[in-house]
């Protein structure tokens, strides 16, 4: 007969250890707190039609995430991403059981259209830098006084994103919010916030003197050349490189301008990426444009239709209005008719005939 016992005696750890793996619990915010003024610039207006064809003016609430969870290990966060999970988060928060260690985590809000469809394309070929762009457009402007790339794109729908980065999942309960005695597991509480990576801005072409009729309409849909073609979604860093981006444009009579002026107006919402090299909407930034491309230039490129069944193409620069307003404003042209070039019958038709104007203007502030 044998027998044995331990010793010396076992000893325990002297603290309390998480074993179990833990679950994360997540509260997502978007977060835009700047205030519309509808009273003192915008003087198009906004109908059913314009619904109908470019949506509210208004940046949506999501409905659903994209997720993208980045295991970082547990000696440090500032290490190389080597794996991803995907997450699809319904509604504006989730939990999930996820490993001891650091993590970083990214959002993107799902886009939800009308038809089903959508231009903005999210690269993932990287998984540690998504981008978004957009597809081509139908419509294409040559412009040679401009610096954009020959390739026009679709101006983009809205969506929202943000980070999460270096949480630490302890093995120490102690660093936890809660303990679920249901699921018998200890809860780690987060709160994400989003911000938009698009933005609206507001154009508004106001024709004086009109009157006769001279200006009957667009020939297609107008372009705002030297936008960023893209946005990083780590960071909502935009792109370096520009492009040009159209937008649906309507013709409205008879409606009161500025100082109660009776004008003809075209007015459109552009939605964009933003401007080159430019960092995106903080509450602590200004809105004034701090990147390293401001030697670009940005034009409105407009195809006018007249009653003379010749049509134009004229271009408008407006970059200190969307240099001041980075992150979304209303953008305004005024034109007096009576000074405008308009081509005869002899030379009709719509080949390119770009005309850089030098319209007295009035330019505001405005931001969404």
């Amino acid at each position: 007969m044998s027998s044995c016992r331990i010793e010396p005696p076992l000893h325990l750890p002297q603290g309390d250890v998480l074993m179990q793996l833990p679950e994360v619990e997540v509260d997502i915010n978007v977060i835009w707190d700047i205030d519309a003024d509808w009273t003192t610039s915008w003087y198009y207006g906004w109908n059913e039609e314009d619904i109908a064809l470019s949506g509210r003016i208004a940046y949506p609430d999501p409905t659903g995430y994209e997720g993208r969870i980045y295991p970082l290990g547990e000696e440090s966060p500032d290490v190389a991403y080597t794996t991803v999970e995907q997450v699809i988060i319904q509604g504006n928060s989730f939990r999930r059981k996820m490993n001891f260690g650091y993590h970083d985590m990214l959002f993107w809000s799902q886009i939800v259209t009308d038809d089903g469809t959508q231009v903005v394309i999210f690269d993932e070929s990287d998984f540690a830098c998504i981008e978004a762009t957009t597809t081509q457009s139908r419509v294409g402007y040559s412009i040679p006084s401009s610096r954009a790339s020959s390739v026009t794109r679709n101006n983009p729908e809205i969506f929202y994103s943000g980070m999460e980065k270096g949480f630490l999942l302890s093995r120490n309960f102690a660093d936890y919010d809660y303990y679920d005695e249901a699921n018998g597991v200890w809860v780690k509480q987060l709160e994400t916030d989003v911000v938009p990576m698009v933005y609206i801005y507001l154009v508004q072409v106001i024709l004086y003197n009109n009157t006769t009729g001279r200006v009957t309409g667009l020939t297609d849909y107008p372009a705002m050349t030297a936008l960023a073609d893209g946005v990083t979604l780590h960071t909502g860093h935009t792109h370096l490189a520009d492009t040009q981006v159209t937008f649906p444009m309507r013709f409205k009579k008879g409606l009161t301008a500025r100082e109660g002026r009776s004008a003809d107006i075209f007015g459109g919402k552009l939605t964009t990426f933003g401007l080159c090299d430019m960092d995106s909407w903080h509450k602590s930034r200004s809105t004034q444009y701090a990147g390293s491309r401001a030697e670009l230039r940005n034009q409105l490129a407009l195809s006018l239709q007249f009653a003379n069944s010749t049509d134009s193409t004229y271009l408008y620069d407006v970059t200190p209005q969307l240099q001041r307003q980075a992150h979304g404003g209303v953008v305004t042209i005024e034109i007096d008719i009576d000074t405008l070039k308009i081509p005869t019958s002899r030379n009709a038709g719509s080949s390119f005939n770009p005309v850089v104007a030098n319209e007295e203007q009035e330019e505001y502030d405005f931001v969404i």
